[in-house]
């Protein structure tokens, strides 16, 4: 059985879950990558993960929710309780507005957070080199990165550095007789740590350790600052008095044999999974610091961002609506196109104006949803009850795309759609 394509968005964040749970439902690079060439693509072609440390989502066309879920359950090998009480679930134009509010800043743990376009544009670059990008999700992106620019450079939401990142090195600096600090992990927050330490702290010694020694030299060599392989840690911890852990490995590289006979009084772990074990969290001398602890640390600069609010609401709204004139417009015309009276195509004039009449119709319908098999059948009455004797190619009868379900073993088959009739 085949069943119409719709646009979802499934995921987790900080607002429902702590850094524990979600840590469950994350996905490092290489593992987006493994997704995408292993998915079979006849019932999910079109798709991408944007895994950040506040939040986990999976942006995709799929014949029903339970595709993307299904994904979520095993990668965090998690109950379908507890996936009901974490990840949430929209559909449509809820999901292109939620994308736009991701992408503008608004749904950060931090508002204004601007570090979340960067991981955006990182996320979906992936998820293209990989050919999961169709021309929608490739025009919603680029809807994003015009709020996210319009925001920046209209409003003060984003002004001051108040990321989480800025946060932890804000922290460091305000402690006494400092000398040192590791910072471990070379990606673009461990990068993004030490510009802030050395900024805030020019005169503190900095350490940056990283698995990759290779990358690792460049960067050090850039900063002016100490390299050191992962297996160098626990030396370097010796007379270090702080430490920020910008890693994403899948499991904890940091751990109490590392701290025995160091002085470090502060671990802050940026890290989702957490890179730091527990039993460096217990340990007396440690000031632990973990991602959602870290973010309350930035509250004092957020006031000013908070005022912006409203005006960033409203260039959310307005390029979502937009965004849903040019969906639209896209289905309709992909539709319309390809229809022909007396053997004849229909001029761009008549289609157009018949496009007018057919959109202002839709107006009050706020269950519209362009490319639904719904959206498709009013195209098709509206091009009929204008030209009787319209004549349509076979490809446009058909509710496009189709695709068949995720899987006759659906783990909630007796809620699935695709699953009954």
């Amino acid at each position: 059985m085949s069943h119409p394509l719709k646009f979802f968005v499934a995921g987790v964040s900080f607002k429902k879950t702590d850094v524990e749970r979600r840590s469950k439902f994350a996905f490092a690079p290489g593992e987006c990558s493994s997704l995408y060439s292993a998915m079979p693509s006849d019932y999910f072609q079109h798709f991408f993960i944007l895994s950040t440390c506040n939040r986990t989502e999976i942006y995709g066309f799929a014949p029903c929710e339970y595709v993307l879920l299904s994904i979520f359950q095993r990668q965090a090998k998690t109950s379908t309780q507890e996936m009901n009480q974490h990840v949430y679930l929209k559909e449509g134009n809820e999901a292109v507005k939620h994308f736009l509010s991701v992408a503008s800043g608004l749904d950060s743990q931090i508002p204004g957070d601007y570090e979340i376009i960067f991981q955006i544009k990182s996320a979906f670059q992936l998820a293209k080199e990989h050919g999961r990008a169709n021309g929608y999700l490739e025009k919603l992106f680029n809807f994003a990165l015009q709020a996210s620019k319009e925001v920046k450079v209209c409003t003060s939401f984003s002004n001051g550095a108040v990321s989480i990142i800025y946060a932890a090195a804000q922290k460091i600096s305000n402690q006494n007789n400092i000398h040192k600090v590791v910072v471990l992990g070379a990606g673009k927050a461990g990068q993004q740590a030490v510009g802030y330490l050395k900024k805030l702290m020019p005169n503190v010694k900095i350490t940056l350790i990283n698995r990759d020694t290779a990358k690792l030299k460049p960067i050090a060599s850039t900063f002016n600052i100490q390299g050191a392989s992962l297996e160098n840690l626990k030396d370097e911890l010796k007379d270090a008095d702080g430490m920020v852990v910008v890693t994403n490995a899948n499991a904890p590289l940091v751990n109490k044999k590392h701290l025995i006979g160091s002085r470090i009084k502060f671990i802050f772990d940026l890290s989702v999974p957490q890179n730091v074990a527990e039993d460096v969290c217990t340990m007396d001398q440690v000031e632990y610091y973990n991602i959602d602890s870290i973010s309350t640390l930035a509250d004092a600069n957020i006031r000013v961002r908070l005022d912006e609010i409203p005006k960033v609401k409203d260039i959310v709204t307005k390029h979502e609506r937009k965004f849903s004139q040019w969906s639209a417009r896209h289905h309709y015309f992909s539709m319309a196109s390809q229809a022909s009276v007396g053997g004849n195509l229909l001029s761009r004039k008549q289609l157009t104006r018949l496009f007018d009449q057919w959109h202002r119709s839709l107006q009050y319908d706020s269950g519209f949803i362009p490319y639904s098999a719904k959206a498709s059948d009013s195209i098709l009455l509206a091009l009929r009850s204008a030209y009787p004797h319209i004549q349509f190619a076979q490809s446009t009868l058909n509710h496009p795309p189709i695709a068949s379900c995720c899987s006759p073993t659906c783990f909630t088959q007796s809620r699935c759609s695709c699953h009954r009739g």
